[in-house]
C-alpha cells in the first residue's frame, strides 16, 4: 500500500505540476512565440485530476479483491489505463506551455503517445471482455462499455489534436511573427474548445471506469472485514461461554463429591469407637461390621464414579450442541453473505446490487445476535444446579443418619455387648449395607437425572434458537432478492 501510494505521487506529479503552473499564469505555446493564458487555463481544466482515480482503484483492488483472476485483470486494466494516459495528458499541458521549439515535433512527439495510448486501451479492452464470466453482469457491461467510450474520446482527441497541429504549423511558417496579438488567427477558442472537449470526455470516462472498478471490490472488501468479524465473535462467544459452564459443572461436581466424601468420614468416625472396642461386641465377631464399612468405600466410589462420568458427559453435550449450532450459524451468515453478493444471478445483473447489497451487509452484522442468542441458552442455566447442591446435602444428611443407626442402637439399647440384642444388630449389616447403597446409588442417579435435564433444556434451547435463526435469514435472503429488483 505504501510503494502504491509513491508510485501514484510519481506518476501524477509532472501532471499536478503542469496544472498549477498553467492556471497561475502562463504562455500558450504549442512551439510557438505567445501568450493566451485563458486557452491553457482551459485545457489544464478539462484534464482535471487525469489518472488520479485509475491509480487509487488500483490500489484499492490490490487490497480488496477476493478473487485472484479477477483482480490480476483489473490491476491490467487499471495499468494500461494509467502509464500511457498519464504521458499523454502531461505530454499535451507540457506543449501547451513550450515555446520557440519545433511544432512538428512536438505534435509528432504527441501523436506517437496518442497511438501507444489507443494500443493500450485496446489491450485493457481485450482484458476486459475475459471479465464477462467472472464479473457482475452490469458491472462487466458499464466497464466494458466506458473503455469503449474512452476509445471514441482518443479518437475525437486525434482529430482536434490534427486540427491544431495543422493551425500551429501553418502559424509558424507564417513569414511575419506570430504573439499573443495575432495568435488567435491560427488557434482561436473553436480549435481549443474542439481540443477541450475530448479531454473532459476522457477526464470522465476515467473517473467512472475507476468508480467501477472500485465497486466490483468494495463488496469483497466489506464480505472480508464481516467474514473477519463474524469469525472473531463467533469464537470468542463459544469459547466463553463454554468455559462459563464447564466451571458451573465443575464447581457442581466437587461439591457433590465433596459431600458424599464427608458423609463416609462421618460414618466411619461413629463405627470407629466400636471397631476400637471389637471384643466388647458379639463376641468378637465383628466382620459384619468391618465388610459394612467397606461397602461404604465401594459406595462411595461408585458414587463419584457416576457423577464425574455423568458431569464430563454434560460439558461434552452442551459443548458440542453449542459448537455444532455455532458452525452452523457461522456458516450461514458466511454463505449467505457470499451467495448473495457474488454468486446470486439477480445480483450480479441488477443494477441495484451494490446499494442492496451494501443495505444486506448491514442486516447481516445484526444478524450476528444470534450468536449471543446461543449463548443465552446457557446463561438462562447458569443457576440450575444450585438446588442440586443443597437437595444433594439433605439426601446425604439423610443417609449418614440411617447409616450409623446401628451405632445408635447397639450404644443405646445394648447393655451387654455380647448379648443377644448386640448380636441381632449386627446380623443386620448385610442387609442395612444393601439399603444404604442403593441410597447412595440413587442420590447420585438424582443428580445424573438433574443435570439430564438441564441438559436437555439447554439442547432444546439451542435447537429452537437455531431453527428461529434460519426463519430470520430467509426473510432477510427475500427482502434482499426483491431488493434486487425493485431498488427498495
Amino acid at each position: 500500500m505504501y510503494r502504491s501510494g509513491n508510485t501514484s505521487r510519481r506518476l501524477l506529479a509532472p501532471c499536478l505540476l503542469l496544472v498549477f503552473s498553467v492556471i497561475n499564469g502562463v504562455q500558450c505555446g504549442f512551439g510557438l512565440n505567445a501568450t493566451v493564458p485563458s486557452y491553457t487555463t482551459a485545457i489544464a481544466q478539462s484534464i482535471g485530476i487525469g489518472i488520479i482515480p485509475i491509480i487509487k482503484a488500483n490500489g484499492t483492488i490490490k487490497i480488496g479483491s477476493e478473487n485472484g483472476e479477477v483482480s490480476q485483470s483489473l490491476i491490467i486494466i487499471a495499468n494500461n489505463l494509467t502509464k500511457p494516459m498519464d504521458k499523454l495528458l502531461v505530454g499535451i499541458l507540457a506543449a501547451a506551455t513550450r515555446v520557440n521549439v519545433n511544432v512538428s515535433d512536438l505534435f509528432a512527439n504527441i501523436t506517437q503517445t496518442l497511438s501507444d495510448t489507443a494500443t493500450a486501451i485496446q489491450n485493457a479492452e481485450k482484458v476486459a471482455d475475459d471479465l464477462q464470466m467472472d464479473f457482475k453482469m452490469y458491472l462487466y457491461q458499464q466497464l466494458h462499455g466506458k473503455i469503449k467510450t474512452l476509445t471514441k474520446a482518443l479518437s475525437s482527441l486525434a482529430d482536434s489534436l490534427g486540427t491544431l497541429r495543422t493551425q500551429a504549423e501553418k502559424a509558424a511558417s507564417e513569414s511575419y511573427p506570430v504573439s499573443n496579438r495575432n495568435v488567435t488567427t491560427f488557434i482561436n477558442s473553436t480549435v481549443i474548445a474542439n481540443l477541450c472537449i475530448p479531454l473532459r470526455d476522457i477526464r470522465i470516462d476515467l473517473s467512472d471506469i475507476a468508480n467501477i472498478m472500485t465497486t466490483s471490490v468494495s463488496l469483497s472488501i466489506q464480505l472480508k472485514a464481516y467474514q473477519t468479524q463474524l469469525n472473531t465473535l463467533s469464537n470468542s462467544s463459544t469459547q466463553n461461554m463454554q468455559l462459563s459452564f464447564n466451571r458451573t459443572v465443575i464447581d457442581v461436581w466437587k461439591k457433590v463429591i465433596e459431600q458424599q466424601v464427608n458423609t463416609v468420614k462421618s460414618i466411619n468416625q461413629v463405627y470407629a469407637a466400636i471397631v476400637s472396642r471389637a471384643n466388647d461386641y458379639n463376641n468378637g465377631d465383628i466382620s459384619n461390621l468391618t465388610q459394612f464399612l467397606a461397602d461404604m468405600v465401594t459406595a462411595n466410589s461408585s458414587f463419584s464414579e457416576t457423577v464425574e462420568l455423568r458431569s464430563n458427559l454434560t460439558m461434552e453435550t452442551v459443548s458440542a450442541s453449542l459448537q455444532n449450532h455455532t458452525d452452523l450459524l457461522t456458516k450461514t451468515l458466511l454463505d449467505s453473505g457470499t451467495k448473495m453478493v457474488d454468486n446470486l444471478d439477480i445480483a450480479n445483473s441488477s443494477a441495484y446490487s451494490v446499494p442492496c447489497a451494501r443495505q444486506y451487509f448491514q442486516q447481516l452484522q445484526q444478524q450476528l445476535v444470534w450468536i449471543g442468542k446461543l449463548s443465552n441458552c446457557i446463561k438462562l442455566e447458569s443457576n440450575a444446579f444450585r438446588p442440586t447442591i443443597q437437595i444433594v446435602k439433605t439426601m446425604l444428611d439423610y443417609i449418614r443418619g440411617a447409616a450409623v443407626s446401628i451405632a445408635v442402637g447397639l450404644t443405646t439399647i445394648c447393655q451387654y455387648g455380647s448379648s443377644n440384642c448386640s448380636s441381632s444388630y449386627f446380623a443386620e449389616f448385610p442387609e442395612h449395607s444393601k439399603r444404604i447403597q442403593n441410597r447412595t446409588a440413587a442420590v447420585a442417579d438424582w443428580v445424573t437425572g438433574d443435570e439430564q435435564i438441564v441438559t436437555g433444556r439447554i439442547v432444546s434451547c439451542l435447537n429452537a434458537t437455531g431453527y428461529e435463526f434460519d426463519e430470520s435469514v430467509r426473510i432477510m435472503e427475500e427482502k434482499f432478492k426483491f431488493c434486487l429488483i425493485t431498488g427498495v
